[in-house]
């Protein structure tokens, strides 16, 4: 990330410099693509949670497993639109908020 700062950094100041625009796309390209396995290693866990419930648990363990697993898919829903904006955006301003 601090790699792709610094290309952004220099996309900006350097007037549209291509070569750091181009660097800086397939780096957030590769950390968002990372960041997906991880979300979606996460969610698995939390779906594997669900799936475990008992119906003896108490009330506040199910709903917390239940509010845990919404939460991971919410997170893995926005990394792969983190990850369309980073492969289809043009114009890089959105992904300044990235970071």
């Amino acid at each position: 990330s601090f790699i792709s700062n610094y290309y952004e950094k220099n996309y900006i100041l350097n007037h549209n410099d291509i070569e750091s625009k181009d660097k800086y796309r397939k780096i957030m390209v590769l950390i968002f693509s990372i960041l997906i396995v991880v979300y979606l290693y996460f969610l698995k866990d939390s779906y594997d949670s669900v799936k475990s419930l008992k119906e003896s648990d108490s009330k506040m363990k199910k709903d917390l497993t239940y509010l845990s697993f919404i939460a991971s898919l919410f997170i893995a829903i926005s990394g792969f639109i983190f990850l369309f904006i980073t492969l289809l955006d043009d114009n890089l301003d959105v992904e300044i908020a990235f970071n």
